[in-house]
């Protein structure tokens, strides 16, 4: 397999990531929005970072039947359980009767064993072709959906570097009225009502359906306009009894655009855009947080 045909398995991959991680995101956001608490800290949010690399979860088999994590994960069996059906199978074997059936029924389950591959091009081969088997048989569950979100985006490696303020950067006026406070950040944020902040889920969604395009381009405005209003945020008054979810404000703005203009980037550099669409999903978590608490503030 040359250079030019991994590039393009590796972008059909990251595609496929992508799809998991917006509909892991959107079934989030949908639960999640009706019960937002107002979560209040002493200290800055900032998304947990992991040590974990991709070559991890490639290789992890926590209960030792001979069943990676990650397979687990999409066929929806316990990892630390070697038979979750307790039906005198592991789930190793449960998994390939259920792949012989898939080639029986005409779904294509690609050979791994090419000499050319490398360990990680292998993997990202199984992957593919185990989650759309499972798709195109009506096999691919909800919670399996979850399930490969939550061990992808713990175990893509990192290697993004993101600037993250602290309270020392903002600018405190403990004259600042909460009515005045709530007005000043209402109006930077009706300036950009017409930047389609918010609509790069649906774009990354389009884009990764089969029928789609496969280019984030167009992405790149909508971090823009993110990281522009980022640093009007940071920028405006606030004070001290505002200060926590002022900086998560600000500081989810900021890295949603950084880490959108990574993602914009998908077709050009698709490993570096597994990490930040990870990133780009727990900001968005902390953003979602900061302006529930603004709405509270105004409320009261």
């Amino acid at each position: 397999m040359n250079s030019g045909t991994n590039k393009k398995f590796t972008v059909r991959i990251v595609l496929v990531f992508v799809v998991i991680l917006v509909l892991f995101c959107t079934t989030y956001f949908i639960n999640r929005s009706g019960s937002v608490e107002n979560k209040k800290s002493n200290v800055g949010l900032t998304p947990a970072d992991t040590k974990e690399t991709i070559s991890g979860m490639m290789s992890k088999d926590s209960d030792g039947d001979g069943l990676y994590d990650w397979e687990e994960a999409l066929w929806n069996t316990d990892p630390n359980k070697a038979s979750t059906l307790e039906n005198g199978l592991t789930d190793k074997q449960w998994v390939d009767a259920k792949r012989q059936t898939l080639k029986n029924d005409g779904v294509l389950i690609e050979n791994t064993e090419d000499p050319n591959l490398n360990e990680t091009d292998r993997f990202n081969r199984e992957f593919f072709t185990t989650f759309m088997a499972l798709k195109q048989s009506g096999n691919l569950t909800p919670e399996a959906i979850a399930n490969i979100a939550s061990q992808l985006s713990k175990y893509v490696e990192t290697g993004i570097t993101e600037k993250i303020y602290s309270l020392s950067d903002l600018r405190i006026n403990n004259n600042l009225s909460t009515s005045d406070y709530s007005k000043n950040i209402d109006a930077i944020f009706i300036r950009y009502a017409g930047k389609n902040i918010g609509d790069e889920m649906d774009i990354m969604k389009q884009n990764s359906s089969e029928s789609g395009s496969g280019d984030f381009s167009q992405i790149k405005s909508i971090a823009d306009a993110y990281t522009s209003l980022g640093n009007e945020v940071l920028l405006a008054e606030t004070s001290e009894n505002f200060s926590i979810n002022h900086l998560n404000l600000a500081n989810s703005l900021l890295n949603i655009g950084f880490n959108l203009n990574i993602i914009s980037m998908t077709n050009s550099n698709p490993i570096k855009s597994m990490p930040a669409m990870s990133k780009y999903i727990k900001w968005s978590d902390i953003l979602s947080t900061a302006i529930q608490n603004l709405e509270d503030l105004k409320n009261n």
